[in-house]
């Protein structure tokens, strides 16, 4: 969470207005909070706020403020460190960098405040943010999902 803030604090005097944009990448776990995970939803939830508040902050100047919150990246985050990963990340989709990439020029190019992708996975979140009652209901079967996810590409990545 610190980067985003130095950096933007740098180079925000050298943004041109209008058409300058900022857009972070953060992450669905920070939009709920995932056990086993707490101190990367909390750093999340923290650049989500960041970047909300900063587009509220900077929308007089005309410049835009986004955030992309990807669920799980097939990338080697991911699939290097499989057996750390929790269950409950694996039973969502994962997104590729490409889609990723594309959702961050998506931002900086329009006017939305925040993207998340996949987007089945951004209603899940947003649905176990608002009812939290709901999220202790499914994140056991999400969780059944995932294991079984985990191991099909555990079997994948050893063949």
């Amino acid at each position: 969470l610190e980067a985003p803030v130095y950096l933007t604090r740098s180079l925000l005097p050298h943004l041109t207005a209008p058409g300058g944009a900022i857009v972070n990448v953060a992450s669905l776990a920070g939009c709920v909070p995932v056990a086993g995970s707490a101190t990367y939803s909390a750093s999340k939830f923290g650049l989500r706020a960041l970047s909300h508040a900063l587009r509220e902050e900077l929308q007089p100047a005309g410049i835009q403020v986004a955030c992309v919150s990807p669920g799980p990246v097939s990338t080697g985050f991911i699939l290097d460190s499989l057996e750390e990963v929790t269950d409950l990340t694996l039973s969502q989709p994962m997104s590729t960098p490409e889609a990723v990439a594309s959702a961050v020029v998506r931002c900086a190019r329009g006017n939305e405040a925040e993207l998340k992708l996949p987007r089945i996975s951004g209603y899940l979140t947003t649905a176990g943010y608002l009812f939290p009652g709901l999220g202790r209901i499914v994140k056991p079967l999400l969780r059944k999902k995932g294991a079984r996810v985990k191991a099909r590409l555990q079997n994948q990545l050893r063949e």
